[in-house]
């Protein structure tokens, strides 16, 4: 076999490796490497740990369904923070009842908070002051603010203010504010801190 020949033979074979070599690295880059990725991340989704999971799918986000598995986790993720939420939903009760001499009937004193509905961005509540026979209340749609529900509100004597809310643990934290006070008004619901614990909620008012 001549010189040539041999040279021939051996620029084929290493022609031959390069592209077994290239074809080799593409498999593993293309196929292999996402591959376990994927299986990694899609581990995490089945044991619901969703915040790692979206971060794990977030470096192939090309690869197969990884897209799609990103937005059913951040799903599932503000399902759980609602069903933590809906916890709250009831009525809150401080109240208590003395016995007004004139009448020599019982009447209440104290506040009364109702949570009606929760969403991922908004709660209802309703709230209502009692001075025995005054009762001053009112309703509103409370927005999320950062880590607190803002509100505003109008109550049953024109009293208008504002109000947050928020949920810590076991606790509702609710401070009312009167911003402005009805001249004909002869009562307002009740302004401060006030606190609700999740152990004393009732049925709600039907």
């Amino acid at each position: 076999m001549s010189v040539e020949n041999k040279i021939i033979k051996i620029l084929i074979a290493l022609i031959i490796i390069f592209i077994i070599s290239v074809i080799t690295y593409e498999s593993i880059t293309s196929y292999f490497i996402p591959e376990s990725k994927y299986k990694n991340a899609s581990t995490l989704f089945e044991e619901e740990k969703y915040e790692e999971a979206i971060s794990a799918f977030d470096e192939i986000k090309e690869y197969k369904d990884s897209t799609e598995k990103i937005e059913k986790s951040n799903s599932r993720i503000q399902e759980k923070k609602l069903d933590e939420l809906r916890k709250y939903i009831g009525a809150y009760r401080h109240v208590e009842y003395k016995v007004n001499p004139v009448f020599n009937e019982e009447e209440p004193y104290g506040d009364t908070l109702q949570i009606t509905n929760l969403s991922a961005s908004d709660v209802r509540i309703s709230f209502d002051s009692y001075n025995g026979s005054r009762v001053a209340g009112f309703t509103s749609t409370a927005k999320l603010n950062g880590e607190k529900y803002t509100f505003t509100f109008t109550d049953s004597w024109y009293n208008t203010g504002k109000g947050t809310l928020a949920f810590e643990g076991d606790v509702i934290k609710l401070n009312i504010e009167i911003t402005k006070f009805d001249e004909g008004a002869n009562f307002a619901v009740n302004e401060g801190d006030m606190e609700f614990i999740l152990s004393e909620k009732t049925q709600l008012d039907t």
